[in-house]
């Protein structure tokens, strides 16, 4: 994985991050190189061992692969959610937390679905608010999409399909 600074990773609970520095530090466990990562979407930054990159679970940007992978799992019809609310709820938050866009993707998709048939709760619209945005953010940065708006776009019509 490319750990230069200004390369851009995907974290699992932030979305879009790009990596501004790297440091060493002395620790009680001795020297450790850290990264120092800016979450795209606010002005948070984090620090991260260089040695926890994979534990944490950073990982590249989508490829053409990963791209269609969303766009299938936005195109698939839902599965049975459950009727609970609180269980329902629980399923969405375990998929946004993932950081797997094609699960993103799935919750994604069924509240929007669930929204077209029923009114959803405040809840779930801040889950489904939460996982457009980490989908666009990272589709955005394909080759092949070509900004925020296309990537929008892209999910809206896949969505409306």
């Amino acid at each position: 994985m490319n750990l230069d600074i200004g390369h851009m990773l995907i974290h699992p609970h932030h979305g879009l991050v790009t990596i501004t520095s790297r440091a060493m530090r002395t620790t009680p466990a001795g020297s450790v190189e850290f990264l120092t990562l800016t979450v795209r979407t606010s002005d948070l930054e984090l620090q991260i061992p260089v040695a926890n990159v994979e534990l944490i679970g950073l990982r590249e940007v989508i490829d053409d692969a990963g791209l269609q992978r969303i766009v299938d799992a936005l195109s698939v019809p839902p599965g049975d959610d459950p009727p609970n609310w609180s269980r329902r709820y629980k399923n969405y938050e375990i998929k946004l937390a993932s950081g797997d866009p094609a699960r993103v993707a799935e919750a994604v998709r069924s509240i929007s679905d669930r929204q077209r048939e029923k009114k959803i709760s405040a809840g779930e619209k801040r889950l489904y608010l939460r996982g457009m945005e980490m989908l666009a953010t990272e589709i955005a940065q394909h080759p092949a999409v070509g900004g925020l708006d296309k990537a929008e776009r892209l999910i809206a019509d896949t969505l409306a399909s």
